[in-house]
């Protein structure tokens, strides 16, 4: 029952791929939709994908991430809200390394830890053109190491300047 259901939902988004934007929230995709959503990113259509609220997993993103890798045409990728670990997040290394249409990538929400952000981060700032640390460009669990000290570096500026002024 479960298969013929995510069946359905494939097939809805297989139905989509002449479309520019792709938007799948809440569908519980999972892992058994992974090559349906694959084969969207290959053919190379679609400029916005949004999976964020699903079920997909680190097998899941293993197959997402393999695709994006060549893909000329995704700018926007969200897989925020999934189940993706740091295991699946960490997939999307080589897609920082060598995609560079895709200048929105949101992995927020996904259970990352900051180590894992730390990595794709590393990856991220070897680009030519690195994506941004802010409302756009590589969103995850954990800001940037460089973001993070900049915010502590200001807190604690703030805190001298509260005692001594």
């Amino acid at each position: 029952l479960t298969f013929k259901f995510a069946m359905v939902i494939c097939k809805s988004l297989a139905e989509q791929v002449e479309e520019e934007e792709i938007k799948c929230i809440q569908k519980w995709l999972n892992e058994s939709d992974a090559e349906a959503i694959a084969d969207v990113i290959k053919k190379n259509k679609v400029k916005k994908l949004v999976l964020a609220r699903n079920d997909l997993n680190a097998s899941a993103a293993e197959k997402i991430a393999d695709a994006m890798v060549t893909n000329t045409s995704i700018t926007f990728l969200s897989l925020s809200a999934n189940k993706l670990y740091d295991a699946g997040a960490l997939h999307f290394k080589k897609v920082l390394k060598e995609n560079t249409t895709c200048t929105n990538i949101f992995l927020s929400d996904n259970f990352v830890g900051e180590k894992a952000c730390d990595q794709l981060w590393a990856v991220n700032a070897e680009r030519d053109k690195p994506l941004t640390d802010n409302l756009y460009g590589l969103v995850l669990d954990h800001h940037s190491p460089k973001r993070r000290e900049a915010e502590t570096a200001a807190k604690a500026d703030s805190k001298k300047k509260g005692k001594g002024g």
